[in-house]
């Protein structure tokens, strides 16, 4: 058990079993990921994170028009 970190899939303490992988972040960086502990192989390659990028605001509706002539 790390009560350092969080396991990013569960958002709970990390509760490590041997031979599975987690994303991990510490609870008060700095610390290492993974932790330092000599428990850990090396991370694998992981892939870059997805960046996602806002919308503009949509522009506000033009006033209806009243539709009736006389």
């Amino acid at each position: 058990m790390y009560q350092e970190y969080l396991d990013l899939d569960t958002g709970r303490m990390l509760i490590a079993a041997p031979g599975d992988d987690y994303a991990m972040t510490p609870v008060d960086p700095p610390r290492p990921v993974p932790p330092a502990d000599g428990r850990w192989e090396p991370a694998t390659q992981l892939p870059p994170p997805v960046v996602f990028t806002p919308l503009p605001a949509p522009a506000p509706a033009a006033p209806a028009s009243s539709g009736g002539e006389s």
